[in-house]
C-alpha cells in the first residue's frame, strides 16, 4: 500500500490535512450560504417590509380622501377640502418612493401598474371633489349622480390598492420562505458535512493505525520468570517468526 511506504509522520500528517481539508470545505461551504440567508434578510429589513407599511399607509390615504370629500359633500364645507388634499398629497408621496425603488431594480410592468394607479386616483380625487362641488352648488338630486360616478371610481382604486398591497405581503412571504429555506440547507450541509468528515477522520485513523502496526504482526513478544529472580523482574525475548530462534532464546533463559 501506499501508506506503507511513507513514514509515520507523513502519514499522520496526510490524516490531520485531510480532516483539515474537511473543516475548510465545511466553512466555505456554510459561509456561502449564509450569505444567502444575510443578503435576503437585508432585503426584508431594508426593502421588503418598509414599502409594505408604506403601501398600507397609501391604501389608509385613500380611504381618508374618501371620507373626506363625502364629508364636504354632506356638510357643504369646502375648508374639508384642505384634509383630502393633504391625504392625496401623502398618497402621492408614497408613489414616488415606490417609482424610486422599481426604476433602481428596473422593474417596468411594476412602474406601468404605478401609473395605472395614479391615473385611476386621481381620477378619484377629481370626480370627489366635483361631487362636493354639485351638492353645494346643484343640490342633492344632481349631487346624487355625480356619487355613482365617485363610488364606481373609489370601487376601482381600492381594487388596485388591495392587490398592490398584497403584492408587497407576498414578497415579504417569499423573502422569508428564502430565508427559512437557505437556513435549513445550512443545517442539513453541517449535519452532511459532519458525518463525512467524521467516516473520513474513523477511516484515516483505522488505515494510518494498520499500516504501522500490521507490520508488527510478523513478530512474536512473550515474557518468560527469569530464574535469577522469580518474583519481581520479567526478561522480555522478542523472536522474529521469519528467523525462527525459539529454541536458542529459551536456551538463553535457561542458561540466565
Amino acid at each position: 500500500m501506499v501508506l506503507q511506504n511513507l513514514k509515520v509522520g507523513s502519514r499522520l500528517g496526510l490524516g490531520f490535512g485531510l480532516v483539515l481539508v474537511m473543516m475548510l470545505i465545511a466553512t466555505v461551504v456554510t459561509f456561502w450560504s449564509l450569505k444567502t440567508v444575510d443578503q435576503r434578510t437585508e432585503q426584508v429589513v431594508s426593502e421588503s417590509l418598509p414599502f409594505t407599511l408604506l403601501a398600507d399607509r397609501m391604501v389608509y390615504n385613500t380611504v381618508q380622501v374618501q371620507q373626506f370629500l363625502t364629508d364636504a359633500s354632506a356638510t357643504r364645507d369646502r375648508g374639508v377640502y384642505a384634509e383630502a388634499e393633504a391625504q392625496a398629497e401623502e398618497f402621492k408621496a408614497g408613489l414616488e418612493e415606490f417609482r424610486g425603488m422599481f426604476r433602481d431594480e428596473n422593474d417596468r410592468e411594476s412602474l406601468r401598474n404605478l401609473d395605472e394607479i395614479e391615473e385611476a386616483f386621481n381620477a378619484f380625487v377629481a370626480t370627489g371633489t366635483r361631487m362636493a362641488e354639485t351638492y353645494i352648488n346643484q343640490g342633492v338630486e344632481m349631487g346624487n349622480v355625480v356619487m355613482e360616478e365617485f363610488d364606481a371610481d373609489s370601487t376601482r382604486i381600492a381594487g388596485m390598492m388591495e392587490r398592490f398591497q398584497v403584492q408587497q405581503v407576498t414578497e415579504i412571504q417569499d423573502n422569508s420562505a428564502a430565508i427559512m429555506s437557505a437556513s435549513q440547507r445550512v443545517k442539513t450541509l453541517q449535519m452532511l458535512l459532519g458525518v463525512i468528515a467524521l467516516v473520513i477522520g474513523v477511516s484515516i485513523t483505522f488505515l494510518i493505525t494498520r499500516s504501522i502496526v500490521k507490520p508488527l504482526d510478523t513478530c512474536l513478544l512473550y515474557t518468560s520468570p527469569s530464574p535469577r529472580d522469580a518474583t519481581s523482574h520479567l526478561v522480555c525475548r522478542l523472536l522474529l517468526e521469519k528467523r525462527g530462534g525459539g529454541g536458542g532464546g529459551g536456551g538463553g533463559g535457561g542458561g540466565g
